[in-house]
């Protein structure tokens, strides 16, 4: 992150701000919705899940992530999960 900023300053300091080719044309995906419920896998990780839109309409996006034990998430959390290419 340290060096994202020194590269903003670095071209603030040039005499504009241009959209770096790095971040521009990356594809995107956001997913929002509410966390339904969080499973427990292993001593190290937990999986949080929403899936209470995919039974109502087949388009609807869900989510099912694992992550490390301490994440503070609980159910009924609403939560924004982005998958970005890099």
């Amino acid at each position: 992150m340290e060096l994202l900023e020194q590269h903003d300053l670095a071209r603030h300091e040039q005499g504009g701000l241009t959209p770096s080719p790095v971040f521009s044309a990356m594809p995107r995906i956001e997913i929002t919705g509410r966390i339904g419920f969080i499973a427990g896998i292993d001593e190290k990780r937990d999986c949080i899940m929403s899936q209470e839109h995919s039974s109502l309409n087949p388009d609807a996006l869900w989510f099912n992530i694992d992550l490390p034990k301490g994440h503070g998430f609980r159910p009924g959390d609403f939560v924004r999960v982005s998958v970005e290419k890099i």
